[in-house]
Order: structure tokens, then C-alpha cells, then sequence
């Protein structure tokens, strides 16, 4: 599967029973598919996954990417509970172990959420807060208008944000598993020792390493 079909945004129940947390996350994939489709040149898919029914064993390849959107109903799951930390176990054991597995959860925020030790377990993925405290008033200001005078400086700056980061973290996936990929091919291959030869015979052997190497042979 293409690195852009591994991406999961993982919704809670609760969503598709608030029209205004349902309407909100269908836009906020819709755009993120637009963005991330720029970004890369072709065709991006993003997979909505209720959390209640995740199953990483299901979904998961050296590219996965989860993207919770993050409610209360999400963080007392007991299923994504158990997910994450599947998530976790699979991604460390994987090859590409050097790109750090909370590094493939985005988490996002409509609402500002606190002291669960869920939260504390990711502490080290980056927070997406599609919301902000207006400065004096303090007031709670949630990035709900997408088209409005004011979206551009909210939610489509947070949101080329998360875009761009997504972007950054599937090429350096990309850039590992083709290291990793070389190095296996490298060890997989079959070595044949040419010997070397007088200035007479170069040509001949330079034909036959040539021949070797068309045939799949590393030549020593």
C-alpha cells in the first residue's frame, strides 16, 4: 500500500451523535486530504476509523499514521487504549525503528483536554490545538469556521501545519525504508570474486564484471 493510503483519523462514537463534532470532522478530513493531495503530487486517502473499532493488527504497515481526534469518549476507550500501546509495540519492533513510533500519532484537539494518562503515554507527539484563548478575555475561541474572514489565520494555518508535518514524517519513513531496503538487498546478494589481472586481460575481465553485475552479482 502507498505511504499516502496509511493514514487513519480516529474518531470517537460520541462525534456521530454531535451533528456539530460529526459536520466538523468530515470537513476537517476532507480538507486535510486537499492539502496533503498538494503536497504530495497525487492522490492522498485518509481512512475515518471509530475508536471503539480500531484494530491496528488490521491497519498496520511501516507507514501507518493515526491521527485521534482527541475527546473524552477517545481517551476512556478501552479499545484505543489497548491500541495505541499495540501501535506502539509494532511500530519499535518494525524496521524502521530510528523514526520514533509516537512520532507517527498526531494528535488533535477541538477542545482543550487535560490530566489523563493517556495523554501522558503520547506525551512526546505533537499536539494540534484547533483552538485558542483570546489574549485579555480568555476567552475560548474554536477553530469551527472554515471559510470565514478569519479561517485563514486559524484553522487552515493550524491545518497546513498538521498537513506539512504529515508530509515531512512519510518522506523520512520513505528515506529509511529504502536505506533499509538497499542494506537487505546488499546482504541478500551473492558476492563473486574477480581476480585481478595483468594490463593485457583488463578489457576481458571488465566485460565479465559487467556481465556478473547485469546477472544480479555484487563483484568483489
Amino acid at each position: 500500500m502507498s505511504p499516502t493510503q496509511c493514514l487513519y483519523l480516529i474518531t470517537s462514537g460520541s462525534d456521530h451523535q454531535d451533528p456539530a463534532s460529526h459536520n466538523w470532522a468530515v470537513e476537517f478530513k476532507r480538507y486535510l486530504e486537499l492539502l496533503l493531495t498538494r503536497l504530495s503530487g497525487g492522490t492522498v486517502k485518509i481512512h475515518r476509523v471509530d475508536c471503539d473499532e480500531l484494530d491496528v493488527s488490521s491497519i498496520y504497515t511501516p507507514f501507518t499514521i493515526l491521527l485521534p481526534i482527541v475527546t473524552d469518549h477517545l481517551l476512556n476507550s478501552s479499545t484505543f487504549n489497548d491500541e495505541i500501546k499495540h501501535f506502539h509495540e509494532k511500530a519499535i519492533n518494525s524496521a524502521s525503528n530510528s523514526i520514533p513510533w509516537n512520532t507517527r500519532v498526531f494528535k488533535v484537539f477541538r477542545q482543550p483536554k487535560q490530566g489523563h494518562y493517556l495523554l501522558d503515554y503520547l506525551s512526546d507527539s505533537i499536539n494540534y490545538d484547533f483552538f485558542h484563548y483570546e489574549s485579555g478575555s480568555n476567552d475560548l475561541v474554536i477553530y469551527d469556521d472554515f471559510d470565514g474572514p478569519l479561517s485563514e489565520k486559524t484553522f487552515w494555518m493550524k491545518l497546513y501545519d498538521l498537513a506539512n508535518d504529515i508530509f515531512q514524517t512519510i518522506d523520512r519513513i520513505k528515506d529509511v525504508a529504502t536505506e533499509i531496503a538497499h542494506i537487505a538487498g546488499d546482504l541478500n546478494q551473492i558476492s563473486v570474486y574477480l581476480a585481478e589481472v595483468g594490463t593485457d586481460l583488463v578489457a576481458e575481465r571488465d566485460s565479465v564484471r559487467r556481465e556478473l553485475q547485469r546477472c544480479g552479482f555484487r563483484v568483489l
